[in-house]
């Protein structure tokens, strides 16, 4: 079930479910420029916001090799349902709104959703890299598609063209895909993640914690040799070291 906090405006409910921070690992399996590239990653997504009509987002990324981390292309950005701004909206830049704020219902928002049943998305994302991304697309249901309207890079910047999106809640987990045109290629996979809400993750850390402080010691060697059920590990970890938490996170 979804919980919709209560000072959520209106335009945010369509996008409630991204609410909240998210960590998990992926995978990069990508080929351009006669190189491969391909390992796991730690990721954590944020998702907040602070009573406009728009999402706050960050990312950051970590290539997991061992032990060793090393930090990847970091984002930050900005989430809304698509509409067309008004005298009640600031902007542009620091101009203030020209007409008295409008308190946006469910039934102004309802005349938004489009003819597929969803409601159009408007993202832009500003990487760490000098990439920035205006991203068009839809919410519907826990589903979200986007594809690139405009790429922007600065002179510095690798090439980057290109890019698709897809975000979805599966089992209380989100799940996210990431195809790229990059370095000379055309759109292709890129990269995808599972990812569970941070709060779950700590409290299923903290289970296991206490459960390993209550196991019981084997009391003898033939003990240890059989395997006992009370001295088998009670989780796995996933490579970047998060618990693998089964029911707790809503996987099994």
């Amino acid at each position: 079930m979804i919980e919709i906090p209560t000072d959520l405006p209106a335009d945010l409910v369509p996008l409630s479910w991204l609410l909240g921070v998210w960590e998990g690992t992926g995978v990069i399996d990508y080929e351009a420029d006669g190189r491969s590239f391909s390992g796991e990653f730690a990721h954590r997504v944020s998702f907040s916001h602070d009573g406009g009509d728009f999402l706050n987002y960050s990312a950051d990324a970590w290539l997991l090799d061992g032990d060793e981390r090393r930090a990847l292309v970091s984002e930050i950005g900005y989430w809304r349902i698509a509409r067309p701004s008004t005298g009640a909206d600031a902007g542009p830049a620091l101009l203030p709104p020209t007409d008295p704020a409008v308190l946006r219902s469910a039934d102004d928002v309802e005349k938004l959703r489009n003819g597929d049943g969803g409601f159009d998305l408007e993202v832009s994302l500003v990487h760490s890299d000098g990439v920035l991304e205006l991203y068009v697309g839809q919410v519907k249901g826990p589903r979200i598609d986007l594809a690139t309207d405009a790429v922007v890079r600065t002179a510095g910047a690798k090439p980057y063209t290109a890019a698709t999106r897809l975000y979805g809640l599966v089992d209380n987990h989100l799940l996210w895909a990431w195809d790229i045109a990059a370095l000379g290629r055309e759109l292709g996979s890129h990269a995808s993640a599972r990812l569970a809400r941070a709060e779950c993750r700590r409290r299923c850390s903290s289970s296991i914690r206490k459960g390993a402080s209550n196991t019981r010691r084997p009391s003898s060697t033939t003990e240890r040799r059989r395997g006992s059920s009370s001295t088998r590990p009670t989780s796995m970890r996933s490579p970047d070291g998060w618990p693998v938490c089964g029911s707790a996170c809503g996987s099994t």
